[in-house]
């Protein structure tokens, strides 16, 4: 068993300090307790899918929410309160009552029961580490109004520690009616020489989501196209009599001018469809900002300009969740993107926040970095405006290593690469750690590096490029994100493969896209040539982890598996240089985490070289 022990310098108290800066709508009470941090609470609104309602054994009529702060009137908040799980290392949070009060309204709606009892997890995956929900309630507002909004808070109060604890979190819910149309209302300030900056709409007109049920009626889509698809492919679908609002089922159920779902999908269908229900179907800017008559009738300038804005996935989850067609965000959730570990700082930023990603690719500026709350979401890798690339991605002309090299090939895998790659210059990296050896090594993932074979220690060795990295037009995208067939992978389901960019479940590994090079193959620890040199010729995997227990043997602490790159030496000399080489090239092949798949000649040659570089040898044990 191969690892690597590392230091976390900043701490929980560091990580829910973070949190608290970043949480929108939470009042904190500190604690007159010692070192203790102060508590976090925040109320959020949490989305529900059409995929929860089915698992939760919820009733069909039960309505679905993309989580948003604005939203249709009669259509659910479902709101929770989330306390950070402890104020410093194992100082539990004990709450023991929650008082929740609606303390501003337009209309006479009260607060009810939500559907959602608290077993159900946190939506954010990464919330659930390190926050737990304490109470839940719903608000379901009837009145639309542009300058009032439903003010929710919670009275919350606990001990920590034994020391008393009260918080005082609050939530604004703006209710609004639909529009729809977005040619003749979003693109008044939504187009070049409007009021708001961009080019929003005429780049959405370009995309899928413009005329999606355009499409599937006019049987572009096939005959499976049914009436069940219309809630996600129109504007403010929501049956339930209390959501009346303008949406689509509104504008079809309408005595004059309304629609039924053709009982023949045919080209003409969407021709013959009135122009007040067409203004109201396809997936459009009010489908994920919700309703936006507030927003566009005086709400310019109010808080949050009465039009919902966010990165979070549940956003898209509302209709990209439902099995056995819809599994993105199923996939995604069970993602290491789903719970990026959170670092607020400007540098961690563009790799572990979705707003942070964006900024780092588009490079405008436009979005803000300090928001960090949620993970690598949908829109991180996706541009819901984009009408350029395949499936909306942000498009990435070329990435550029830490020592310079830049990749121009990869396909969609570029995108990857952004974030997947050292942030060190091996050229010049160990000198400047002759002194202060902290957050050792390239980095965590450094894969865009190990597949182009650069940026770290070959001692004069030269590698060849590998064919991973020429032959593969899509790079990490053609074999991380692989559709599973349901036969033969039925156990890893949703848990490997898509958006999950894991290849690996339930101790299977998913070889499909190795299998149109490799041949038929059960697992990653496949080929035939003896990189540790023992007289043996064995899987990949097991040659380049045989190298890396050797290395690591040699490394602090000397003789365990685990280096302790804290322990090493400090000393300006050529001992402690090599040393120092020989960890970074131990932490090169560690963090890549292919065990040498990614690129086998170069990775056994880092290992090798460090190996012999510390006096060693690999061959045949004596």
């Amino acid at each position: 068993m191969i690892g690597t022990r590392r230091q976390d310098r900043t701490g929980h108290c560091g990580f829910h300090r973070a949190f608290a800066i970043m949480a929108t709508v939470a009042a904190i009470v500190a604690v007159s307790a010692g070192t203790l941090c102060a508590q976090t609470a925040k109320i959020v609104t949490r989305p529900l899918t059409h995929q929860e309602i089915h698992d939760l054994g919820l009733t069909n009529t039960t309505q679905v929410s993309g989580g948003l702060v604005v939203i249709g009137v009669g259509m659910p908040a479902y709101l929770e309160v989330n306390v950070s799980k402890e104020v410093d290392d194992d100082v539990p949070v004990v709450i023991t009552n929650v008082v929740w009060s609606l303390d501003s309204q337009p209309g006479t709606s009260a607060l009810e029961a939500s559907p959602l009892d608290l077993s159900v997890l946190i939506y954010s995956a990464r919330d659930r580490e390190s926050f737990n929900v304490v109470s839940r309630t719903m608000l379901r507002p009837d009145t639309a109004h542009s300058s009032q909004g439903y003010v929710v808070s919670a009275a919350v109060s606990g001990t920590t520690n034994g020391v008393p604890v009260s918080m005082s979190p609050s939530i604004e819910i703006t209710a609004s009616t639909f529009r729809g149309d977005p040619v003749n209302n979003c693109a008044i300030c939504h187009s070049p020489g409007g009021f708001a900056e961009g080019n929003q709409v005429a780049t959405w007109l370009n995309t899928g989501h413009a005329d999606m049920l355009k499409r599937g009626i006019n049987g572009e889509h096939g005959s499976h196209y049914g009436e069940g698809c219309i809630d996600c492919h129109t504007v403010g679908y929501d049956t339930n009599t209390n959501a009346v609002n303008g949406g689509f089922d509104d504008a079809a159920a309408h005595p004059t001018t309304g629609w039924t779902f053709p009982a023949t999908l045919t080209n003409t269908n969407w021709d013959a469809m009135d122009v007040t229900v067409q203004n109201k179907a396809n997936i459009q800017c009010e489908s994920c900002h919700g309703p936006a008559d507030g927003h566009a009738s005086g709400g310019f300038g109010l808080p949050n300009r009465r039009i919902a804005v966010t990165v979070g996935a549940g956003d898209c989850a509302k209709c990209h969740d439902e099995a056995p067609y819809h599994t993105k965000n199923i996939e995604w959730n069970n993602s290491p993107h789903a719970t990026a570990y959170f670092r607020n700082s400007d540098s961690c930023l563009p790799c572990h926040s979705t707003h942070g990603f964006i900024d780092s690719v588009d490079g405008d500026g436009k979005t803000t970095a300090g928001d960090g709350s949620e993970g690598i979401s949908c829109s991180a890798c996706h541009d819901p405006h984009a009408e350029d690339g395949p499936h909306q991605l942000r498009q990435v002309g070329s990435v550029t290593l830490g020592n310079g090299t830049v990749v121009e090939g990869g396909g969609a895998g570029r995108l990857c690469m952004q974030c997947h790659k050292g942030r060190r210059d091996s050229a010049t990296y160990i000198a400047d750690q002759l002194g202060a050896p902290e957050h050792f090594g390239p980095h965590h993932g450094p894969q865009a590096d190990m597949l182009a074979g650069t940026n770290a220690y070959t001692m004069g060795e030269v590698v060849a490029p590998h064919a991973h990295a020429t032959m593969i037009d899509e790079s990490c995208v053609h074999c991380h994100m692989q559709e599973l067939e349901y036969t033969s992978f039925t156990n890893v389901l949703h848990e490997a493969g898509g958006h999950t960019f894991t290849m690996s479940a339930d101790g299977t590994d998913v070889t499909l896209s190795c299998e149109e090079c490799h041949g038929e193959l059960d697992s990653f620890d496949g080929g035939a040539h003896d990189y540790n040199q023992d007289g043996v010729t064995e899987g990949v995997q097991t040659e380049i982890n045989s190298l890396l227990d050797q290395l690591a043997m040699m490394l602090p602490p000397v003789g365990t598996n685990v280096v302790d790159t804290d322990m090493l030496t400090t000393n300006v000399d050529a001992a402690a240089e090599m040393e120092l080489t020989a960890a970074f090239n131990y932490e090169f092949v560690h963090e890549d985490g292919s065990h040498g798949v990614h690129n086998p000649p170069y990775a056994a040659t880092l290992l090798v070289k460090a190996i012999e570089g510390l006096g060693g040898s690999v061959g045949p044990a004596p």
